[in-house]
């Protein structure tokens, strides 16, 4: 009888209208992202995530990883570039500066955090766009009728392409001797800038 008692008291407790406390929901990672956006040639690159319904700190740690494929697919090996340490509270998280350290890197390379055991992860942050080539000039060639001179080249760069905004300097050197050693003298009609094609350029 007495432990019916007991039951019957606990069930009136229960059931007298007092809420039950209200849970954490899932802790999970999102809105991902990462500077800079465009082609850059920086040694290192900002990331960010934030962190929701981590209580009062998780036991765990985050590591942003960098695939090692250059055409920005996950084909390659994850790279860890930073961890933050635990515990891991919410809100924002980043890299402090001065950043994730991608001087090593060339091309297109996806960027993830990875947060063990939580919701959206891994969390994709972007694809980092490291071009650190200078375009490359070849095939040059030249032709002269009537005292103007055609020249032609092939200009390229295969990762950012060339700035299509950027002039494009055609100069001679006066040199008597055929080297270097003089000064260096713009043609009189200059090519546009970016990648249009060869004009003509008069001495």
């Amino acid at each position: 009888m007495r432990h019916r008692a007991a039951i019957a008291t606990l069930v009136a407790v229960l059931g007298g209208g007092i809420a039950p406390a209200v849970g954490l929901g899932a802790p999970s990672i999102s809105d991902g992202g990462l500077t800079p956006e465009g082609w850059s040639s920086s040694p290192t690159a900002g990331v960010f995530w934030t962190q929701t319904e981590f209580g009062l700190g998780l036991p765990t740690t985050a590591t942003v990883e960098v695939n090692t494929a250059a055409d920005g697919s996950a084909s390659g090996t994850w790279e860890p570039r930073f961890v933050a340490p635990a515990p891991l509270i919410s809100g924002p998280n980043f890299p402090p500066p001065p950043g994730l350290p991608v001087g090593d890197l060339e091309g297109r390379h996806q960027v993830r955090v990875v947060v063990p055991g939580v919701e959206g992860s891994p969390l994709t942050l972007g694809t980092l766009q490291l071009d650190r080539t200078a375009p490359a000039v070849s095939n040059i060639t030249w032709a002269t009728d009537n005292g103007e001179w055609t020249f032609f080249w092939d200009h390229v760069d295969a990762l950012s392409g060339i700035d299509p905004e950027r002039p494009t300097l055609a100069e001679y050197n006066a040199s008597p001797a055929g080297d270097e050693s003089g000064a260096w003298i713009p043609f009189s009609i200059q090519p546009p800038p970016g990648d249009a094609v060869p004009g003509k350029f008069a001495v």
